[in-house]
């Protein structure tokens, strides 16, 4: 856990990371063959993205300056 200022409570509160895999929009994946999503699929994985979650109200912050996912 971590000490950092959360906007939305307005003081320094603890935060709890999370790693979350971004979806892929409906119309994207149903364009072309199985064959050529597989194939973009495996091209292009998708980075999981982090956030920084609030202990004391839930709020959520995309966090990837850091670098821990790349």
């Amino acid at each position: 856990m971590h000490i950092r200022y959360c906007e939305a409570c307005n003081q320094e509160t603890e935060h709890k990371e999370a790693a979350r895999a971004p979806r892929t929009p409906r119309s994207a994946s149903t364009q072309g063959t199985p064959r050529e999503q597989a194939n973009e699929a495996q091209a292009y994985p998708a980075r999981p993205k982090s956030y920084i979650i609030c202990q004391e109200c839930g709020n959520e912050t995309l966090d990837n300056e850091e670098g821990a996912f790349r």
